[in-house]
């Protein structure tokens, strides 16, 4: 298990929820729904010694789908989107992801509740031991174009994308376990955030040694893909794919995320506006809060998504 202090870096990378599964007798159990640190962190103190064990554990960062303790991972593999949002089950196959999946989910549910729903878990019905070959996660890694792990109920552990092994044999979708970093400026360009999710090329752009708590003022955001208005591009070189990764506050400004370390980027531009819509866009309750680390210019955005 990881130390307490790794754990909480996990946490407040990760800051919308968190959960768990392992796997005992035979069956995958699914414990989810933390939406604090303190409840999440005594349950795993009552794990006792899992050095044996097969354990995924995940901590969100909302990209589609409300803050709420249902959707948080892992899931089950079932077509039942019921049944994926139960905070307590036992299945034969679990899942935990990592990244942004391609899909239009419906509303309410994320992306990867949408993807288990209608595409994973009809491929496991046809072929239970899916997640067992190479070839079979290579198709759904090109798919998903994210991270994917995945615990059946004898312990055995597969995944898709690129993870960090550590020495101690714990392995991690990407690098928020470690102490966070600050930009001391903003992105020169967006490429850290284009590139794959596990952002390699944010060490060309990161200083170290700032505090946790930056002391910079948050903002509520919410995908531009989950709100039912329509939009005017006064720039014709907007295209499909920024709907797909830019996010808005209340008032139709657009954002872009950087999901390792929750913060979000203004993207300085008036070329996006809501046709017909109320002031406020969303319900705050609908919304997920980033902290605003500062503005790119709708030049280096457009220059990155178009390349």
């Amino acid at each position: 298990m990881p130390d307490e202090n790794t754990l909480k870096t996990m946490w407040t990378n990760n800051p919308h929820g968190a959960g768990l599964m392992y796997a005992r007798d035979g069956r995958v159990y699914i414990e989810k729904g933390y939406m604090d640190w303190t409840s999440f962190f005594e349950r795993v103190k009552t794990l006792g010694d899992v050095t044996d064990e097969a354990v995924i554990m995940h901590f969100r960062i909302a990209t589609h789908g409300y803050v709420i303790p249902g959707n948080t991972h892992p899931f089950p593999v079932s077509r039942d989107v019921i049944a994926l949002t139960k905070l307590r089950s036992s299945c034969k196959v679990g899942v935990a992801h990592n990244g942004i999946i391609p899909i239009e989910p419906r509303a309410g549910i994320s992306d990867t509740m949408e993807y288990i729903a209608t595409r994973l878990a009809p491929r496991a019905e046809v072929d239970p031991d899916w997640y067992k070959s190479e070839d079979v996660l290579m198709e759904i890694g090109r798919e998903i174009k994210s991270k994917l792990a995945v615990l059946d109920g004898d312990g055995f552990i597969s995944y898709y994308g690129n993870f960090i092994t550590e020495k101690d044999g714990m392995i991690y979708s990407n690098d928020s376990y470690l102490p966070r970093v600050y930009t001391r400026y903003i992105y020169r360009d967006a490429s850290p955030l284009w590139y794959g999710d596990d952002f390699d090329e944010f060490d060309d752009y990161k200083d170290t040694g700032a505090p946790w708590d930056t002391g910079n003022p948050s903002v509520m955001l919410c995908p531009l893909s989950d709100i039912k208005v329509k939009w005017q591009y006064r720039d014709k070189r907007l295209t499909r794919i920024d709907k797909e990764n830019l996010w808005v506050d209340r008032v139709g400004h657009a954002y872009v995320i950087d999901y390792d370390y929750a913060v979000a980027y203004e993207v300085v531009t008036k070329t996006l506006t809501a046709i017909k819509s109320k002031r406020d866009l969303f319900k705050v309750r609908d919304g997920v809060e980033f902290e605003l680390a500062g503005s790119i210019s709708v030049k280096n955005y457009l220059k990155e998504v178009s390349a």
